[in-house]
């Protein structure tokens, strides 16, 4: 396993996840958390989209699940993810596309509380909205954080994820159909 001393955010990318023990990833979790908690940003900037999908399709679901379990790490890693989508927009391929779509994490409190994200798109833009700041939304998707990684890292089938229940949709169908096409996602 690499050491990247005083950056354990750092140090939890760089290693491939096939390669670090359960107790290795608890021991940089724990790093990473107390990093989070002390006010610190958790800052993952460094990390570009094909090294994040790559990351995703490497590790196991109870390693990504770990991950998000810590609440720091799971809000910097789903605002980074938010932040990023305007980048990661394709405005050439959203002819006239107007739309709001509410996104709906569950917070694995379970009680049934969701993370919410909001994500517009208008006159050839994406802005995403942390909170949302719209009351109706054109498409509401509902998923856990795990899933959502899958998805827009590329490592999950939007199809094969909505015919199994793994996400939720209401509203426009035929907009959540198309939503990928409109995003560049990386490959893992």
């Amino acid at each position: 396993m690499a050491e990247t001393p005083g950056n354990p955010i750092a140090a939890l990318l760089e290693n491939d996840p096939k390669k670090v023990s359960k107790e290795q990833l608890a021991e940089m979790l724990s790093k990473a958390s107390a990093i989070a908690d002390s006010g610190e940003s958790v800052d993952l900037s460094s990390l570009g989209p094909a090294e994040f999908a790559k990351l995703v399709s490497r590790a196991s679901k109870d390693q990504i699940e770990a991950v998000l379990g810590v609440p720091s790490l799971k809000k910097g890693i789903l605002t980074e993810i938010f932040n990023r989508m305007e980048e990661q927009f394709r405005p050439e391929r959203a002819a006239n596309t107007n739309a709001i779509i509410h996104w709906r994490l569950s917070d694995g409190a379970g009680e049934g509380g969701y993370d919410r994200y909001e994500t517009v798109i208008a006159d050839g833009r994406c802005v995403a909205n942390i909170p949302p700041q719209h009351e109706e939304a054109r498409v509401s998707i509902t998923a856990s954080p795990y899933e959502f990684l899958k998805l827009v890292s590329g490592n999950g089938s939007p199809p094969v994820m909505f015919m199994t229940g793994k996400i939720k949709l209401k509203g426009d169908l035929g907009l959540a159909a198309g939503l990928t096409n409109l995003f560049d996602f990386p490959k893992a």
